[in-house]
Parts: C-alpha cells; structure tokens; sequence
C-alpha cells in the first residue's frame, strides 16, 4: 500500500466505493474489501492467507457454521474485478486509486492523478475571498438522510462568519456530472477551499452513548488536503437535529480556522 495514502483517506474512499452500485449486490464483497482495507493499514500492504480470510470473513458471513461456501481466491477475485470495473468507469475520477494484485490476497492504494482539464465557472469579480465550497458528505445508509441537513448547516454557520463567502451545498452528483473527482470540486468552482467527509453512525457500547461520527477533509483549491477532523456528538441525550446542528458548528469552526490558517 503507498504510504501516501493515510488509514482515514483510504476507510473514506473504501466507504465511497462499497456505497456503489458495483458493491450493492453482496455484503460479503463489501464487507471483504473493508477488511482487505483494515488488513492493509494494519501491515503496511501485506498480503493476508487465503485461510484467514475464510476464517474471518466468509465462514463469520454464513453465521459461522463450518467452511464458507465460496473460496477465498474465488472471493478476493470478484472483489478485484468489481474494482477494475468502478475503476474504469465512476471511479475514473477518483484521486485514489485501490486495486488487488493478480494471484494475490492484499490490498494496494495510490494517488491517482486523472488526465482531467478542471472547467472553472468564474464567481463575480467582487466576490469576498476566501470562499468555501460545501460538498454533501458521503454516509452510512443509517445516517445517509442528514447529510443534506448537515452540509446546509455547515453553510449556513460559515456565513455567519465574517470575511468567508460560502458556495452552498453541492452534491457528489453534480461533482460526477462534470467527470471529476471531489478533490477537484473546489477549483471548478471557484473556490478557494472545500470541505467533505464521511457520515457514520456509532453504536453505543461500553457505557457510552450511541453518537454521530464525521470524518472530515479540507480541500484546497490544487487538490490537497488541508486539514483534518474527526467529530463526534453523542445522539442518546438529543434528537439528531441537534446532534446535526452542534457537529455543524464544530465543523464550520475547524473550517474558518483551517482556511484562515492557510491563506
């Protein structure tokens, strides 16, 4: 695995890919490819045996009741092809590149640079800078709902903030309609940063209340990430509008500051 590639980048890009169409016939191809994911950043990319991925995999999915029913090889290489195939078409785009090796069980990641022009479509002129484009987050299907009540209020909280102007909402959609990766949403339109993440939901364990957790990435307008958060708000105590609107203001607080910061 290219050392690059950070855990939190390639769990979010993992998170993007089984979200897929390509990924939504089988949780047992999901839940390999994560695991593939957390075997790679556990080892630095090394490979994982055949016999411990039907050990902890496939014989755990068929509610471990003796040998899985499908190889591990015979597994592992219709996860491969699946990502050849979400490769080569919506995830051509992509800034991250995942792959299997041919005859092998391990999981590689590498920056991916796409032959892309990124079409600018120019603010006014007098616009205030700097300016903020707000992506909707990726989430789990349990949460998948407030991500547009969240990315409206970390707008909406930004332009409470003097001397930012905000782009508001834009969804993964509109980003693939102009065949580009999210990384390169900021400088299409425009902006001088972008911010965008993962949406998951915690369960509660240990004595600790179930909570909403964010994964999240400021995006400068070459590309880069900036800065990064991890946010957590508790749900038990509050309904999720409130859990919502108080991730919103931490967000929007690490965003003015990573902006401000980098300029």
């Amino acid at each position: 695995m290219d050392l690059l590639v950070s855990a939190s980048d390639l769990r979010l890009h993992v998170e993007r890919i089984v979200e897929h169409s390509e990924f939504q016939d089988s949780p047992r191809h999901r839940q390999l490819l994560r695991y593939l994911a957390d075997h790679a950043i556990a080892t630095g990319g090394r490979s994982v045996s055949p016999q411990a991925i039907e050990a902890d995999v496939l014989s755990r999915s068929a509610g471990g009741r003796g040998r899985a029913a499908t190889p591990a090889r015979v597994m592992v290489d219709d996860v491969r092809r699946k990502l050849e195939r979400y490769s080569a078409a919506a995830g051509r785009g992509d800034a991250i590149r995942v792959s299997i090796p041919p005859d092998d069980c391990r999981l590689e990641a590498t920056w991916h640079t796409p032959a892309q022009v990124v079409e600018r479509t120019p603010l006014p002129p007098d616009t205030p800078r700097p300016v903020v484009l707000v992506v909707e987050f990726d989430a789990e299907p349990a949460v998948r709902s407030l991500t547009g009540p969240l990315a409206a209020a970390i707008g909406e909280r930004l332009g409470r903030i003097g001397g930012i102007s905000v782009i508001l909402p834009v969804s993964r959609q509109d980003i693939a309609a102009r065949g580009m990766a999210i990384e390169h949403a900021p400088a299409a339109w425009d902006a001088d940063a972008g911010v965008h993440g993962m949406l998951m939901a915690l369960p509660s364990e240990q004595g600790l209340d179930a909570s909403l957790g964010a994964s999240v990435r400021l995006i400068g307008a070459d590309g880069a990430v900036v800065w990064t958060l991890w946010c957590e708000e508790a749900t038990a105590a509050m309904d999720s509008d409130a859990s919502v609107d108080r991730m919103a203001e931490k967000i929007a607080t690490f965003v003015a500051n990573g902006v401000h910061a980098s300029r």
